[in-house]
């Protein structure tokens, strides 16, 4: 499976061309990926209000737009800066995909 990163660049393009240019600006533009938890992308928001919109009126279709741009079977979830800590580690790579050096 690609990284985060790329599975949003790849959905990015695909929600650009479905989507208004003032809703793609306003709430999809900005998201960033965090992590792939359980089957999960994790996406930052900027805030709660952020993540509050996107929640209700555009994971649905976020979740659509990344499984069809990546062939995969993916959940969608936003996180707010102050819960960053719990998919990223300070070195700034995502939890999920730190391995124990040791194997």
């Amino acid at each position: 499976m690609h990284s985060p990163k790329v599975i949003w660049e790849n959905t990015l393009k695909l929600l650009k061309r479905e989507m208004t240019s003032v809703s793609y600006n306003t709430w999809i533009k900005d998201l960033e990926p965090l992590a792939i938890d359980n089957n999960t992308l994790v996406l930052q928001a900027q805030n709660e209000r952020y993540r509050t919109t996107l929640t209700s009126l555009y994971c649905i279709s976020v979740a659509e737009a990344v499984n069809s741009a990546n062939d995969t079977h993916l959940e969608v979830m936003f996180v707010v800066p102050s819960e960053r800590s719990r998919y990223v580690g300070a070195d700034g790579k995502p939890q999920s995909m730190m391995l124990n050096p040791k194997y």
